[in-house]
């Protein structure tokens, strides 16, 4: 009668442990294999968890021929076959999430601040960045819309100047972009397509 308690838990641990160090791997690697890992992960914590549940249903009716408790062990088994689920909404949330994040960086090395920047994408949606001050580094995190070039707008040397910021943006790729002024006044960009943030870089600038 235990076997079947333990043959539950084992259902729901096995994908939840796998799942976890699944994510966790492809989040501080990016490596895009582990991305298909994941998704044979689920689809094997679905047939076990099914598979949880009739061991779930053995034990309690077999406690309950043997008038066993059971009430404490049922519940135990069926919580952690439901935590799958939630656990793994959040990791795909926040793989999502990651994958849609850009991220840019500005420096000035310029004598004056750079003031009023604006990005907009392609999709109008206008994004307004802080004043940065001299010899300052700024980082701003994005989820842009639509399908096309990004641009800057900002006002510098006491005039305005505009620029591309991104070549090309898309839902499910991110990106990190570096717009420069150097001591001599003179604007410089660097963008980065189709490469997801990497982990330290979504945890500093998007979440804390």
């Amino acid at each position: 009668m235990k076997l079947w308690y333990r043959c539950s838990l084992v259902c729901g641990l096995i994908p939840l442990l796998l799942g976890t160090a699944t994510f966790f791997w492809w989040f501080i690697t990016d490596l895009y294999d582990l991305q298909l890992v994941g998704l044979f992960v689920i689809l094997g914590g679905i047939v076990l968890f099914l598979a949880g549940v009739g061991c779930v249903l053995v034990y309690v009716h077999k406690a309950r021929r043997a008038q066993s408790r059971y009430k404490r062990a049922a519940v135990a088994s069926v919580t952690v076959l439901l935590l799958n689920f939630f656990v793994c909404a959040g990791y795909i949330l926040i793989a999502v999430r990651m994958m849609n994040t850009y991220i840019v960086i500005v420096t000035n090395d310029y004598r004056e601040p750079i003031r009023d920047l604006v990005i907009k994408d392609p999709a109008y949606g206008i994004y307004r960045v802080a004043t940065v001050q001299p010899g300052a580094i700024a980082k701003a995190c994005f989820r842009f819309k639509g399908k096309g070039a990004v641009t800057y707008a900002m006002t510098s040397r006491g005039s305005a100047q505009t620029g591309q910021l991104f070549g090309f943006v898309r839902s499910g790729y991110g990106g990190t972009a570096k717009l420069s002024l150097s001591q001599d006044g003179m604007v410089q960009t660097e963008d980065q397509l189709f490469r997801r943030v990497s982990a330290g870089d979504f945890i500093r600038v998007c979440l804390l």
